[in-house]
């Protein structure tokens, strides 16, 4: 194994041997993941191997890991690169932020615009999105200028092709998935509503049901029910957007 010393304020490593395999030069260090040396110069950070071999230099304010070994790397500045799991630079650190990857897929905001990388950092959608959200079943929601949502999956192709919304679409409702037993989400159908109708889309980005109801009620969902507001009055629809019961 390899164990920390501290001398004089100073950090190295010495390995089970009594060998050094980073000399006393660094104002901290630590043990980050198995693989992983992290040490500092001032306040900037760096990354080694467990030889000592200098994989990231000293140059940022902090790291963070991915399942699939990808290296996250935060400036002073909050400015986001990415490394790949052998420390080769795969993004240089001009983005506002680099978001989890999900699926092998990460959203990126540069310049308050998102797109969407792959584990390669290769861009499958360059940015041009004011706002995004996380996949669900493979899709997500997207919403670009100013006002029009629509939905993506992993690929980068559009399964539902921008259309205005109500401006407090997020904040009212947000793309969610309804139904399910005991009122829990399930991940079949998506809620959306265009000029003040609401309607179900599915996992493709198709219409299940086209926009012809007041409101669904998305908190009341029960078995494979969902209240419906049409007209003022109150009914039933199935998962599949067949109205199953209407108040006379």
């Amino acid at each position: 194994g390899l164990a920390q010393v501290v001398l004089n304020g100073k950090c190295g490593v010495l390995d089970s041997t009594g060998n050094w395999v980073v000399p006393i030069q660094y104002d901290d260090i630590t043990f980050n993941r198995e693989e992983w040396i992290n040490f500092k110069t001032g306040d900037r950070q760096g990354l080694m191997n467990r030889t000592g071999e200098i994989v990231i230099p000293a140059l940022y304010n902090y790291f963070t890991f991915t399942k699939e070994g990808l290296i996250t790397a935060v400036t002073n500045e909050d400015h986001y690169g990415l490394f790949s799991p052998g420390g080769k630079m795969l993004l240089d650190t001009a983005y506002d932020f680099i978001d989890n990857f999900t699926g092998g897929v990460a959203w990126v905001r540069q310049k308050s615009l998102w797109g969407l990388i792959d584990s390669s950092a290769s861009w499958i959608v360059t940015p041009q999105f004011d706002e995004t959200w996380v996949f669900e079943n493979g899709l997500a929601w997207f919403r670009k200028d100013n006002d029009f949502y629509g939905v993506i999956d992993r690929t980068g192709k559009i399964v539902l092709q921008p259309q205005k919304y109500f401006e407090n679409f997020k904040d009212a409702h947000g793309p969610v998935a309804i139904g399910g037993k005991n009122c829990q989400y399930i991940r079949e159908y998506y809620v959306g509503f265009t000029r003040c109708l609401w309607g179900l889309i599915n996992t493709r980005g198709e219409w299940v049901l086209r926009p012809i109801y007041q409101s669904i009620g998305v908190e009341n969902f029960q078995g494979d029910l969902a209240k419906i507001n049409f007209d003022g009055k109150w009914g039933y629809i199935d998962r599949n957007g067949k109205l199953v019961w209407y108040q006379k």
